[in-house]
């Protein structure tokens, strides 16, 4: 497997990402003056500058990153609150809680990373919810020329890079590697995956044309407007089952603020904007 060379770089998680969160919540500190929603720092933002206002730390999904940084702004304007957000793919974020990193509540783009976390005694189990789900999506750059039109054309030998995320740590390039696979065309399409580190990751390549196509989430490529077009959505059949999951992390000094975050993304106004975002429903249990 090959990896682009990434524009900000594709370092593990280290103590150098747990001093970055901790610095973005002494940044959200700093200002008393309440300010829309600004980007304080590679992959995080915050929905209103601090004053006195109750303080909330949530590691999302980055494919969650439009429709949370709005979900956020409206929590906090009905609450009085301030929340910070890091988004990142759902492995990364699951190890940065592992390593003590100071979250108040995890939104995955997987089950797997929370049942993880579970078994660790990590995150508080009445607080685990499902509240959106997802498609895999065949997406190539708008210009493309290539033809392609079904995941079955990754395997022809003119097609030379696609692009997915690490199946190690992000959920859409497991999802990946299982549509490949029901395909019966892994052998053939894995020396040519360019793994991402997240889902934002996997856009950009499309976006700049590094890559001839990408397997992604649908809510993604919506991202990517007119530089990006679908041309083919998987069958559910061909993946494990797309959801979207909330925990509270047990060392949370702030639980029930928390809690009320997890309430609030299943309340009408929070379903709304997953919807515009183009998210699906939870799907069954």
């Amino acid at each position: 497997m090959k990896r682009l060379r990434a524009k900000k770089g594709l370092a593990a998680v280290s103590t150098t990402v747990l001093a970055g969160l901790l610095l973005t919540l002494v940044a959200a500190c700093g200002s008393g003056t309440p300010a829309p929603s600004s980007t304080l720092s590679a992959g995080t933002t915050s929905s209103i500058a601090a004053g006195s206002r109750q303080e909330l730390l949530v590691a999302v999904a980055s494919s969650m990153k439009e429709a949370f940084t709005s979900i956020g702004r409206a929590f906090d304007e009905a609450n009085n609150t301030m929340t910070t957000f890091t988004f990142d793919a759902s492995g990364t974020l699951q190890k940065q809680i592992e390593a003590g990193a100071p979250v108040d509540v995890f939104v995955s783009a997987a089950m797997t990373q929370v049942s993880n976390l579970l078994k660790e005694n990590l995150v508080v189990s009445s607080s685990v919810k499902t509240f959106a789900g997802n498609e895999l999506v065949l997406a190539v750059p708008a210009d493309s020329k290539l033809g392609i039109t079904s995941f079955q054309d990754l395997a022809r030998d003119d097609i030379k890079k696609v692009a997915t995320g690490d199946p190690m740590t992000a959920p859409h390039g497991k999802a990946a590697v299982e549509i490949l696979t029901s395909l019966g065309i892994l052998d053939k399409v894995e020396p040519k995956l360019i793994y991402s580190k997240n889902a934002s990751q996997t856009l950009t390549y499309v976006e700049q044309g590094e890559v001839d196509a990408a397997i992604m989430f649908a809510t993604d490529a919506k991202l990517g407007g007119t530089k990006v077009k679908v041309v083919a959505t998987s069958d559910p059949g061909w993946h494990s089952r797309i959801q979207y999951v909330t925990a509270i992390v047990s060392e949370s000094k702030s639980k029930a603020l928390g809690q009320a975050f997890v309430d609030f993304i299943s309340r009408p106004e929070a379903q709304t904007i997953l919807q515009n975002n183009g998210f699906l429903p939870a799907p069954p249990s």
